[in-house]
């Protein structure tokens, strides 16, 4: 079966960004190549371009089914990152299914004066 990579459903959030991000990873390489362009893209992003925001309407949702609608500002607290923390915990886990060495600072990453 062949993996599709992408990082969680960041590339939804691309209404609030200048730049459009490309669709379908499907190798880590590609994956490091869009995080490393979306990282660019939001050290780019000025006040003025996320002003307001907060409140602009976003729908979306599975393919034939009614959109759901969040404001700016829900869906980045209630789905987004919600969505980002699922995806990263299952990709944890099925690495370590795998036998791949990880531990909780792994998946935690740096913290405090690190």
């Amino acid at each position: 079966m062949k993996q599709h990579l992408e990082p969680g459903n960041l590339h939804i959030a691309e209404s609030y960004l200048p730049a459009e991000l490309a669709e379908g990873v499907n190798t880590l390489e590609e994956l490091y190549d869009q995080l490393d362009e979306m990282t660019t893209v939001l050290k780019a992003a000025k006040p003025e371009e996320i002003a307001g925001k907060r409140d602009m309407i976003v729908k979306f949702g599975p393919p034939g089914r009614e959109p759901w609608e969040f404001t700016g500002l829900s869906f980045v607290q209630e789905f987004l990152l919600v969505n980002v923390v699922f995806h990263a915990t299952t990709a944890y886990n099925i690495l370590r299914m795998q036998g791949v060495p990880l531990g909780k600072m792994d998946f935690i990453g740096k913290t405090g004066n690190q």
